[in-house]
């Protein structure tokens, strides 16, 4: 009986502490910028990536920073950098991405430079990245 109202409880806590990534990228104006900038460099209009209607898809900025590094324009160092953040940020989506971890640990945990632990099937995608919250202090009074 008090399993079940441990588990009861867990389910009832657990969607106010856990938090879930969206489809959408972040509402940041640097984020946005960067897309701007590749949809102006590519030279054309992206397929499925609307550009004057927020919040933008996922997978429409990746199609974009998967087109532009295909297009086989010059690019410098800065934009190349650019490019793969976003393709390692939208990297369900990605076609081109360098997000493979060179060293995971025991084989299971941070095979993706950006998620601690991943798993991806044809009809399921989790990725899981726990972010913890310390803090600490002191005072100086007696």
């Amino acid at each position: 009986m008090k399993l079940f109202f441990l588990a009861v409880g867990l389910a009832l806590i657990a969607p106010v502490l856990l938090r879930a990534q969206s489809a959408y990228v972040p509402a940041n104006s640097d984020y946005f910028h960067l897309v701007e900038r590749y949809e102006i460099k590519r030279g054309k209009f992206s397929e499925g990536l609307h550009l004057s209607s927020r919040p933008l898809a996922r997978k429409g900025v990746a199609n974009l920073a998967d087109s532009v590094l295909a297009s086989g324009r010059a690019l410098s160092p800065v934009d190349r950098f650019n490019i793969f953040y976003l393709l390692n940020d939208n990297s369900e989506w990605a076609d081109t991405t360098d997000n493979r971890s060179r060293r995971p640990i025991f084989k299971t945990f941070y095979q993706t430079k950006t998620d601690l632990f991943r798993v991806s099937t044809k009809d399921f995608d989790l990725h899981v990245s726990p972010v913890l919250h310390l803090t600490a202090g002191n005072s100086n009074e007696d």
